[in-house]
């Protein structure tokens, strides 16, 4: 008896999954048309039922998580797309930190540049959290050069690295480790 449980349970599950995948493939596939469509012409109407899709996804989302199950292939991509178009930057950036959202490299490569160079205040301070959330020092240090409003940033890092070399070597020079 205890064979045929774990058996209809796995079953069950697999259906489930099943029934899971095939809900999300055709939220996508709604989404994608949509996209499609604001492509063609940018339209109100069309911003509001991707905005109801994006909700339809959270909700599909939290249902997954409350039932453990795997998200889709596809649902992270296309849930931190859709986050980022319609949540305000604040709290995209806390669903970041908090590891809600996963976002990898080459994505923030991307909202970066797509960014691209502006005087507003607000996209530049959002570029610069968006850089920082790389874990790749050598990739911040290259987006960061790539735009100018950092370069009072990459000045100090400069300098804060000379300033800390200097103090080896004369640390290493007072306690006899170089000879003159």
């Amino acid at each position: 008896q205890r064979q045929s449980i774990i058996t209809w349970a796995l079953e069950y599950r697999a259906v489930v999954t099943n029934i899971t995948n095939k809900l999300y493939r055709y939220i996508s596939q709604t989404i994608d048309e949509l996209n499609h469509q604001q492509e063609d012409h940018e339209d109100e109407e069309i911003i509001q039922k991707l905005r109801i899709m994006y909700q339809i996804l959270e909700n599909f989302y939290s249902a997954i998580e409350e039932l453990h199950f795997p998200c889709p292939n596809g649902f992270s991509s296309m849930f931190v797309k859709l986050s980022y178009k319609f949540l305000p930057r604040g709290i995209f950036l806390q669903y970041i930190d908090q590891g809600f959202l996963p976002v990898c490299e080459e994505f923030i490569v991307k909202m970066v540049n797509d960014l691209g160079n502006t005087n507003n205040v607000e996209d530049i301070n959002f570029r610069y959290q968006l850089i920082n959330k790389l874990s790749n020092p050598e990739k911040t240090l290259e987006l960061m050069s790539a735009h100018p409003e950092y370069s009072d940033y990459l000045f100090q890092k400069q300098l804060n690295s000379l300033h800390i070399t200097n103090t080896l070597s004369d640390e290493r020079l007072n306690n006899g480790y170089v000879n003159l």
